[in-house]
């Protein structure tokens, strides 16, 4: 599968995922654990900026400048 270029063997990226490289090392459990908590952090912060802007459009539409204040 991956074509050797000098010394190195090269294989294209691959399209989605963690790189199968990280499987049955050593450090995979805390490779792991880090990339869920940042993907679990940035969700967060996701969802948490969708509530600001859909209560925005909310009281938008209600026409409460309070709530938009």
């Amino acid at each position: 599968d991956a074509s050797t270029i000098g010394l190195v063997k090269y294989r294209d990226p691959y399209a989605f995922g963690v790189d199968p490289s990280w499987r049955g090392s050593r450090s995979e459990l805390p490779f792991l654990n880090s990339l869920k908590m940042k993907m679990s952090i940035l969700f967060g912060m996701v969802q948490m900026n969708l509530g600001i802007i859909l209560s925005y459009f909310n009281a938008k539409f209600f026409g409460s400048s309070l709530d938009i204040r």
